[in-house]
């Protein structure tokens, strides 16, 4: 059996059919864009039920370049952005606090690159796009999710293996037998890739394996009705009443209007067993936390139980998005903001190309209905790879530096986070992460992007990094 993909969001524009894998965060957002982008059939491939992805994960918080991208998407309702619809099931954070593991505060730092309209009350967020929200995993899969047209995503299907036909085109070949064939394959299936896996088998190269950090990530959602004065009393507990975000050496932040998600890391040598009952990370969440500040170590006591590549990341008419092509540590909140930034942008190229056809060549049908062949499609993938690279790159060094200073393992690793805090201006901080938070993006390219691209990569080019990051 052969299957039909589900219509775009402005069909006819671009003849084009594309299988996606993976229905995480950056697989959804994925379908979306290249939907928006005017592409005209869209399949998306999940392994899993649609409750097992809907249903789990912890919390996560999503940054200002994460909120930008997404405002350039299409919500559910109509004239709804992507990003109104996560902003709406967030919580907006004006501020992290930055603290000790006794609970001392070492600085508090703005989060959103505009101020809330003049005489708003306490607590309005700015413009949707210029601030970021703390979600939990499954409110924001299921916000994507509710986005997309029905039929898009195929549940509890998982992929068996793809085929090149002669005319470049892709035959997916599903794990029940069934098979697509499309235009373009995109593998957004996370750390463990089989799409990632098949195209080294194919290549005849070295594997591309994520390589493991020594340490395990511990999470939770925590229900804050229980903690003694409610919501109201863990935030101020926090450090005020009008945050909800708490960088200690775990952390710790609001992600509804009743929970909370709480992380830490945990020294895991290769060979020791990481997966977990929730049972068991929970008492061991708790021991990691034993001895340390409120509200942190009552988080820990009440957690629920629940359960970068170098290079091209694909070949041909098929890529890699997400975990699947630079899986991030969790240190810089940048995982899921990064396959966010890979989804837009690949709808983004899509979009470009087919507006850059056009201008050359009125379409034989006199329609406005572009077809790409296999060449040019391949010439899109790997110019969009292109892009992404160095700033993926950057990203994943800085998320590595404050990894090795931030996980508190030794008194000297404690002591030079807690003083680079501690005694750097806050206006500083601030302008040494402009490159990753004032990002925008457009379908149509603008003045000055072409600069950011080819820019300067050197993740040690400002004060704030080259103590963060302290010299590795």
């Amino acid at each position: 059996m052969v299957l039909q993909a589900s219509q775009g969001g402005r069909p006819g524009s671009l003849q084009l059919r594309v299988v996606v894998i993976g229905a995480g965060v950056a697989g959804l957002t994925a379908a979306r864009a290249l939907l928006d982008a005017g592409v005209s059939e869209v399949l998306l491939f999940e392994r899993r039920t649609q409750d097992e992805v809907l249903a789990g994960g912890a919390g996560l918080g999503l940054a200002v370049n994460a909120l930008a991208a997404l405002k350039l998407l299409s919500g559910a309702q109509e004239g709804a952005t992507l990003a109104d619809d996560v902003a709406a099931i967030g919580c907006y954070d004006p501020a992290a606090v930055f603290k000790t593991w006794t609970g001392k505060t070492l600085t508090v730092l703005p989060t959103d690159l505009e101020s809330p309209p003049a005489g708003a009350p306490a607590g309005t967020p700015p413009e949707t796009g210029t601030y970021g929200v703390n979600v939990s995993r499954r409110n924001l899969q299921r916000t994507i999710y509710a986005a997309l047209p029905p039929g898009t995503v195929r549940w509890g299907v998982g992929l068996k293996d793809f085929v090149r036909l002669d005319d470049g085109r892709v035959q997916v070949n599903l794990a029940d037998g069934s098979s697509a064939v499309c235009d373009m394959l995109v593998g957004a299936d996370g750390i463990h890739s089989p799409v990632r896996r098949l195209l080294d088998e194919e290549s005849g190269g070295p594997k591309r394996e994520p390589t493991y950090s020594g340490y395990m990530y511990c999470r939770g959602l925590v229900d804050l009705t229980k903690y003694p004065g409610g919501v109201e009393g863990w935030r101020k507990a926090l450090g005020s009443p009008e945050l909800c975000n708490g960088m200690f050496y775990g952390t710790t932040y609001q992600v509804t209007q009743t929970h909370a998600g709480i992380g830490r890391y945990h020294k895991a040598p290769e060979g020791c067993p990481r997966n977990l009952s929730p049972e068991q990370a929970k008492q061991l969440m708790q021991a990691l936390t034993k001895g340390w500040g409120d509200p942190v170590a009552w988080s820990a006591t009440a957690i629920e139980p629940e359960a970068v590549l170098e290079g091209n990341w694909g070949s041909g008419c098929v890529t890699l998005i997400g975990d699947a092509a630079h899986a991030l540590l969790p240190t810089l909140g940048q995982g899921g903001c990064q396959g966010i930034e890979d989804a837009v942008e690949l709808g983004v190229a899509i979009h470009r190309a087919a507006k850059a056809a056009a201008a050359l060549a009125q379409p034989p049908d006199g329609t406005n209905n572009m077809r790409f062949s296999a060449s040019d499609i391949e010439g899109v993938l790997r110019g969009f790879e292109a892009t992404r690279g160095p700033r993926v790159g950057k990203v994943f060094d800085v998320s590595m530096g404050l990894f090795w200073t931030g996980v508190g393992e030794t008194w000297l690793g404690r002591l030079r986070r807690d003083w680079t805090f501690w005694l750097l201006p806050v206006p500083l901080m601030r302008k040494s992460g402009n490159w990753l938070s004032g990002k925008r993006f457009s379908w149509d390219e603008q003045e000055g992007e072409e600069a950011e691209r080819i820019g300067p990569q050197n993740v040690r080019e400002s004060l704030i990094e080259k103590a963060v990051l302290g010299g590795r």
